[in-house]
């Protein structure tokens, strides 16, 4: 094979492996709650009094409670977020799961996926709207707004939780069940460092709740993907030349 030709060949490797890495995308971060709140993630508080009142990280499926038995299927790993009944120990009746500081400069066209869970029962009205029960996700880049990704409500009078799809307030999209289902929703993003923020809100009517396996995806900006791929074929175009030589 000749230069030219090698030079061609390299040139279009090159510009398929840019392409390639310009439209793949990576995992950022995952969180599935297999460490205790920390540094990958925080509560706003943790409790459990035993029964139908509590907030936290449980091991999964757990057998150990009435409530959270009812969770056995969707998670990741073996450990997830559950809670029930907030303001029935004197907390607020929505807790905070939050993700926060994350570097995506490297990266653009976010996407977050999770996976939820709630009560579903036909014969109770578990959730309530005038309460506010929910699931809801918000996000912030910086030091800028927080703003609204997903949702997850009533359809307007009591009964279980759907994806507000146009976030509107009013549930019209899939329920959830007590095998939690995964969702996925895109991100605009403004900035360096992101931070997630989900606000789970139960009040007193036996309104368990479950999150776990938090993705964030992205897809490297050309600058920090293609450079390095046209730098390496460059390199070995040369090697080669010179061997030619």
């Amino acid at each position: 094979m000749n230069v030219s030709s090698l030079s061609r060949l390299c040139y279009g490797l090159g510009c398929s492996l840019a392409l390639a890495a310009s439209t793949q995308a990576f995992v950022i971060t995952q969180e599935s709650f297999e460490t205790i709140p920390g540094a990958a993630y925080t509560l706003s508080n943790t409790f459990d009094d035993g029964t139908g009142d509590f907030f936290d990280r449980y091991e999964v499926p757990d057998l150990t409670n009435l409530y959270r038995s009812d969770f056995q299927n969707g998670w990741d790993g073996n450990y997830g977020i559950m809670g029930q009944d907030f303001n029935g120990e004197g907390y607020d009746a929505t807790q905070v799961v939050a993700i926060s500081n994350i570097d995506t400069s490297l990266f653009q066209d976010l996407t977050v996926s999770f996976s939820v869970g709630a009560i579903s029962d036909s014969e109770f009205p578990t959730y309530e709207p005038e309460d506010g029960d929910s699931i809801e996700l918000y996000a912030t880049f910086d030091s800028g707004p927080r703003y609204l990704v997903a949702a997850f409500r009533t359809n307007g009078s009591a009964g279980d939780l759907y994806n507000d799809t146009d976030l509107d307030g009013v549930g019209d999209g899939a329920g959830l069940t007590e095998s939690l289902a995964e969702f996925i929703f895109p991100l605009n993003n403004t900035g360096n460092l992101l931070t997630l923020e989900f606000e789970m809100t139960s009040t007193d009517s036996f309104e368990t709740l479950a999150l776990d396996d938090v993705v964030l995806e992205g897809v490297a900006v050309p600058e920090s993907s293609t450079a390095a791929l046209a730098a390496a074929a460059a390199a070995g175009l040369l090697v080669m030349s010179r061997r030619k030589r």
